[in-house]
Formats: C-alpha cells, structure tokens, sequence
C-alpha cells in the first residue's frame, strides 16, 4: 500500500471529533546516510510529536 493510502486510511479511522484536524506525515531523505526519515503528527496545523529516527518510513 503507497504512503497517500494507507495516510487517507488511517486519519479515516479517527473520532469524528478530531478527523480534519489530526494528520499524520513521513518524509525520507534519500540522500542522507542509510535513507533516514522522519514522521509526525500534527493538530491543527502544529506540530506535537516527531519521529526523527525512524529509518523504515
């Protein structure tokens, strides 16, 4: 399953409540030592938790 799928399927599956204001991102950065990433959530538009870390974004 590509990243925009399985993004749009997971904020789907949230509490109607937050849906539209919870998002989920991951990027990857080809070009630095063992193709490092990163992901994080974001509510309304701010940014609250991140992931620099994570390698198998």
């Amino acid at each position: 399953m590509q990243w925009s799928q399985l993004k749009k399927s997971l904020e789907a599956s949230f509490a109607e409540s937050v849906r539209g204001r919870v998002e989920v991102w991951a990027t990857r950065y080809r070009h630095a030592h063992e193709q490092a990433g990163e992901a994080w959530i974001t509510f309304d538009k701010h940014r609250l938790d991140a992931d620099p870390d994570r390698t198998a974004v």
